[in-house]
């Protein structure tokens, strides 16, 4: 199977085991479920690390964000972004350029436009992906 497989495998196996889960394993699991367009399995490690207690990561939630929009899953792009919002996660420039590519790729201008104003509030920088993506 694929990296993601294997990486669904271990957690689930460490999970029944009662290991010790950290936000970097969530991290890889999901930017594997990145490498290969797997966006309801990128999404499955992200409820599972909040099951898990595993505090919540911009990296993690940034690349979930990019899996959602890569599959033009904008509804989720959005919802993990209010998530992250609501979760006191900063922001950052990729997850910005993520979710406002994900939105203009769907031709939902409206939320790409909110979320650009959401960067230029935060004072984010706004960098060349920015200006193509928007």
């Amino acid at each position: 199977g694929g990296a993601w497989e294997k990486a669904l495998h271990l957690l689930n196996a460490m999970l029944q085991d009662a290991m010790e889960l950290h936000s970097i394993t969530f991290n890889a699991a999901i930017s594997a479920c990145h490498k290969y367009g797997v966006w309801e399995v990128a999404l499955q490690f992200l409820n599972m690390a909040a099951q898990s207690k595993v505090k919540h990561s911009t990296t993690a939630f940034s690349a979930a964000i990019s899996v959602c929009g890569k599959a033009c899953e904008w509804a989720k792009v959005v919802q993990l972004f209010s998530v992250m919002t609501q979760c006191n996660l900063k922001c950052n420039t990729i997850t910005f350029n993520a979710a406002i590519s994900a939105c203009a790729k769907s031709g939902e201008w409206k939320h790409a436009l909110q979320i650009l104003s959401a960067m230029a509030q935060k004072n984010e920088e706004i960098d060349s992906i920015t200006c193509n993506a928007s």
